[in-house]
């Protein structure tokens, strides 16, 4: 079989991982471009980066009051978002010239960052393999293996679930992810020829300033491991007794070169990520951590507010044995007759009395990575033996790996389950796998027979195409069905797609489809429920009826739209509660024409105390004023959920508290957040009729 000679190596690896690395970019490009495949399409909670970025080029931390909505902490009357200020910096070249693309590069960032991610994948994958495997030739076989699991580490795994949607926690996690990766990389490269510690510690300090889990905190806790070992090694040097166990301990995590470095460059290269990340919430929050007490949401949910006074806090140790079980399962899906062919599992199984904070949609590790974890176990195994033979040492791997496992498993000890969290485990994940990778190509020659050489193979290709289909799945129905503030026209289209595809492949009466007079209580997951004549169309998520093709009574209003004359003031679109206890989407034209939308929540005081306003405003949106546009408010208390389409565009959208109660259009019986009581424009009802509770009636016949 053909090889590369040794000084080639890297050379090969670095091809076939970069064609891995392209391919696997298609698969993402595919996912974060949306369904409408438009990289500067808005998305529900995409601007809080912009916000941010703009408080910046002012010299100050707060942006402005509610437009972060329920993520939003009010410190000393001034608003501030907890999420960290890099994404936001790397706007800023961009932003500082105009306002044109204010809310509209978040997946031109989540692009960006999944290179650099896979940039320095292709870079660890050539580093990983000289540590493992030297000077060994490359075989064919190994440059296909290098190029197939670079993409699974792309397009098959947890990245591919992060383009799903362009929201502020999805670009926090890829940008973590990426610099977590490129400050391992040039720690590994430090260790090998003593270049790259400045370089580390930069993107450590870039990682953790963008999210402190995951790959934020893996780097910082690699290097602080390794500055805890040269720490120690002039006592080991000095004291003869130190006990063997403990100088073996030490050894086993300091590389050589990091014995012979100066004590002040690592610990600069520890302190300097750190004291930045404390300087940063100091000056926002006035303490190291964000108060979650102050924050918007814990003063509107009762959840958040139970799980405060029994836990104290959204991270316990108490959380560990659910979270460790959710992410680890193997059973984490539902098997379905519908088009991906699997779903998220309904649930979490709770260990222990203990109140989580949310509970979302989520698969595991197991489920969607096999392929990945298998590996990394194999991994795992090979840099904590200790060699006794002539074999290559691994140790320079372990501080590294330590990092890694570290900044996920703090993932563990939060009060909230949902499928993005993965990404937390990513770094650990595949700087393990890679030492697997390598270490089962270097003996797999010691299979006796082709026969098990092929076995070993296709159960590797069998673990990869599976964890690929798992992770298009769920980032499929994330993008299109179950996520938050799904466009109307996005969830209807692929619903009828799966609907279509199962008429096609099964005939019969439609999929978990029924008609009745009234929801069911009852909600099985992907079920749909048509009330009366088609009035209205809902879709079960398995938690809840979530309206898809509906009326008015279903929340969802549709207007041909024109903007009242500039200056006129905040204007009401739909409404709906009392003086005390209400929730209004309003609407005010500014000066130069462009609209903002401003969702208004009149939350109830308890005992002697008021009522308070919370507001969320959405970036300004500029439409045609030459004619009226087709505008789709959606406003419904079952899905809690608010947002404005502008000719099929979200333009705005609120993960809100909707008051239910028959809604008035155009007008308010009450100014809550000085809201006029009429709306001054043109605000025309339309009727779209129901094309797919149509077909599937039409069907169940």
């Amino acid at each position: 079989m053909p090889s590369a000679p040794g000084a080639d190596a890297r050379r090969v690896v670095a091809r076939a991982s970069t064609v891995g690395a392209v391919a696997a970019g298609l698969v993402f490009l595919w996912f974060v471009a949306g369904p409408h495949f438009d990289l500067l399409s808005r998305d529900t909670l995409d601007n809080f980066y912009d916000l941010q970025a703009r408080a910046l080029m002012h010299f100050r931390w707060n942006v402005p009051a509610g437009s972060v909505g329920f993520e939003g902490f009010v410190i000393n009357g001034k608003t501030y978002m907890y999420f960290g200020p890099v994404p936001a910096l790397l706007r800023i070249p961009v932003l500082a010239f105009t306002h044109r693309f204010d809310g509209r590069l978040t997946r031109i960032s989540l692009l960006v960052g999944f290179a650099i991610t896979m940039a320095f994948v292709v870079r660890l994958a050539g580093q990983v393999r000289e540590i493992v495997r030297g000077d060994e030739p490359v075989t064919r076989g190994e440059a296909w293996a290098v190029g197939a699991f670079t993409f699974v580490i792309g397009g098959g795994s947890v990245l591919t679930f992060l383009a799903s949607r362009a929201i502020v926690y999805h670009e926090a996690l890829m940008w973590a992810t990426a610099f977590g990766l490129a400050s391992t990389s040039y720690l590994l490269r430090w260790f090998r020829d003593g270049r790259g510690l400045a370089l580390a510690a930069t993107f450590a300090t870039l990682a953790l300033l963008s999210r402190p889990s995951g790959g934020g905190l893996a780097p910082v806790v690699a290097l602080a491991v390794v500055f805890a070992g040269r720490l120690a090694e002039p006592a080991l040097r000095r004291y003869a007794r130190v006990p063997r166990v403990v100088r073996g301990a030490v050894h086993a995590v300091t590389p050589p070169q990091a014995r012979r470095a100066s004590v002040w460059g690592l610990l600069a290269a520890v302190a300097v990520p750190v004291a930045l990340y404390a300087y940063v919430n100091v000056a926002r929050f006035g303490v190291l951590n964000p108060p979650v007490a102050q924050q918007l949401y814990s003063a509107v949910d009762a959840n958040r507010k139970e799980v405060l006074a029994k836990v104290g806090g959204l991270f316990s140790a108490r959380y560990v044995p659910t979270t460790a079980l959710q992410f680890l399962r193997p059973d984490a899906f539902d098997p379905s007759r519908l088009f991906p062919f699997v779903t998220f599992r309904s649930g979490s199984k709770i260990i222990g009395n203990v109140p989580f904070d949310t509970i979302d949609f989520s698969s595991s590790l197991t489920t969607t990575m096999p392929l990945l974890m298998v590996l990394a176990v194999v991994g795992v195994v090979a840099v904590a033996r200790r060699r006794r033979d002539n074999t290559r040492d691994l140790a320079v791997l372990r501080a590294p790996m330590i990092g890694a496992f570290a900044g996920g498993a703090i993932t563990l000890t939060i009060g909230f389950i949902t499928h993005r969290y993965l990404a937390d485990f990513l770094p650990f994940v595949a700087l393990a796998a890679l030492v697997g990778l390598y270490t089962v190509i270097g003996r797999a020659p010691a299979w006796r027979g082709v026969g098990a050489r092929r076995l070993l193979a296709g159960g590797l290709v069998a673990l990869g195409a599976l964890g690929t289909w798992a992770n298009f799945a769920f980032a499929l129905q994330y993008q299109r069905l179950y996520g938050p503030s799904v466009p109307n026209d996005v969830r209807v289209g692929y619903l009828g797609f799966q609907h279509d595809l199962d008429h096609a492949l099964f005939g019969g009466h439609p999929y978990r489809f029924q008609q009745a007079g009234a929801l069911p209580r009852d909600t099985p997951n992907q079920a749909l429920v048509a009330l009366g004549a088609c009035a209205s169309l809902y879709w079960s998520d398995s938690r809840r009826w979530i309206p898809v093709e509906r009326s008015a009574r279903g929340g969802a209003f549709q207007f041909d739209f024109r903007a009242a004359v500039p200056g006129s003031g905040l204007q009401p679109l739909v409404a709906t509660g009392t003086a005390g206890d209400a929730t209004i989407m309003a609407v005010a034209t500014l000066p130069d024409g462009r609209l903002r939308f401003e969702y208004v929540r009149v939350v109830p005081g308890s005992g002697s105390t008021t009522s308070r306003v919370v507001r969320q405003v959405s970036a300004p949106v500029r439409i045609n004023q030459g004619a009226p546009v087709a505008m789709d408010v959606l406003f419904d208390p079952l899905e809690r959920h608010a947002s404005v389409v502008i000719e099929g565009n979200e333009v705005f959208g609120v993960l809100g508290f909707v008051r239910g109660g028959t809604p008035t259009i155009g007008s308010t019986r009450f100014g809550a957040g000085a809201v006029r009581p009429k709306f001054t424009g043109e605000l025309k009802p339309v009727d779209r009729p129901p094309r797919l509770c149509q077909r599937l009636v039409q069907r169940a016949r």
